[in-house]
């Protein structure tokens, strides 16, 4: 909410939340709410997959050398 275009936001994973945020399932590399799981990879924290609930197509294409939200260190 009210983030500016090229902007961010932070969120964090925090214990004994579930209810107020509403996440259904939550662990220390996913999460999963009423319409979303989310994985992240346990190297590097870059995002793993990203699907609707209840469906198998993941919307990170695993397969690329960049990661989802990855680090590029290019100096």
């Amino acid at each position: 909410k009210d983030i500016p275009a090229l902007g961010a936001k932070q969120y964090r994973f925090v214990d004994n939340v579930l209810a107020e945020s509403k996440v259904e399932k939550l662990n220390e590399l996913s999460l999963e709410n009423k319409f979303f799981q989310v994985e992240l990879n346990e190297k590097n924290g870059s995002v793993k997959s990203i699907k609707n609930r209840g469906e198998d197509f993941n919307y990170v294409d695993e397969n690329n050398v960049y990661q989802l939200n990855g680090f590029v260190h290019t100096g």
